[in-house]
């Protein structure tokens, strides 16, 4: 979908077939970037993440280069695009951050989209599943292969799902987990790779605690140890400008030499970590 006129005469964005126009704002989400959930000039919904928000722009790229990678290693994550605020949209929800006791106007322009999934007008979306329905999720594995990326990429942020019905089987409820909110990656703004074996965990830890964990950790530690910066490079490709501030782009390519090496320690380091969670009493708690 092209932008509407209005947005092709603002910023220059690489990959205009896939900006949607923000056609109406529908409710704010919990959460440190302070999003919006709102429905595209498509028909679709998205959880909005906007340009300057608290988290600050980093992060919006960080979104953008960890949901190309979950899905370059197969991990359920949502659709992303770039959506087109326009001033008249944003006038009409006077959309704006709370930020020290005060409102700061959320700008038109170029933002962040995660695509809802489903219709949420139709289909429930659950942050949470009891523990007794997670035999039921039809892509489980998806946490252990998004442990290994998620070290990779050193979020430092829990890690995040949804999880929706699938279609049932002889009477049983199925669901699917998307794993959603790749914002701290990179430890967030501060563009690091932090080696903390308590973070990027899900939590509800039952969900590392299966026989064949650890032969799916093995396996996704093989794909991920040969990511190279080039793969890197084109996962960062289309990020509108205005979301890089001087010096960025610097940063991030240095980024992008220590991922490179960090990938290299992964058997290492991962399996470091999977040990320390098994020992938790979160851990064994839940077994």
């Amino acid at each position: 979908m092209q932008m509407s006129s209005e947005s092709q005469t603002g910023n220059k964005v690489a990959m205009t077939s896939e900006v949607v126009n923000v056609q109406s704002v529908i409710r704010p989400m919990r959460g440190g970037s302070q999003a919006y959930l709102v429905e595209g000039d498509d028909g679709r919904y998205y959880v909005a993440k906007f340009a300057r928000n608290p988290q600050g722009n980093r992060t919006l790229i960080n979104e953008c280069i960890a949901s190309r990678l979950f899905q370059q290693f197969g991990i359920s994550t949502p659709p992303i695009r770039l959506l087109y605020l326009s001033r008249a949209v944003q006038q009409a929800a006077s959309l704006h951050f709370s930020m020290k006791n005060k409102k700061v106007p959320v700008s038109s322009g170029i933002h962040f989209g995660s695509q809802c999934p489903v219709d949420p007008n139709s289909m429930a979306i659950y942050d949470f599943l009891p523990r007794k329905l997670l035999a039921n999720v039809e892509n489980l594995e998806d946490f252990s292969k998004a442990f290994v990326l998620d070290k990779l990429l050193g979020n430092t942020d829990k890690r995040q799902a949804i999880f929706v019905r699938a279609p049932s089987r002889r009477g049983k409820a199925i669901f699917r987990v998307w794993l959603i909110d790749h914002g701290l990656i990179f430890a967030g703004h501060r563009w690091e790779l932090e080696d903390v074996p308590g973070y990027g965990l899900y939590v509800d830890r039952a969900v590392y605690g299966f026989p064949d964990t650890q032969i799916i950790c093995d396996k996704a530690i093989e794909m991920m140890r040969m990511l190279n910066e080039d793969q890197l490079h084109i996962a960062a490709e289309g990020i509108p400008s205005d979301w890089f501030s001087s010096g960025d782009r610097g940063a991030l390519a240095r980024l992008f030499q220590e991922v490179q090496a960090r990938a290299a320690r992964l058997p290492v380091f991962v399996r470091r970590h999977l040990k320390i969670l098994r020992q938790t009493p979160e851990f064994t708690a839940c077994l």
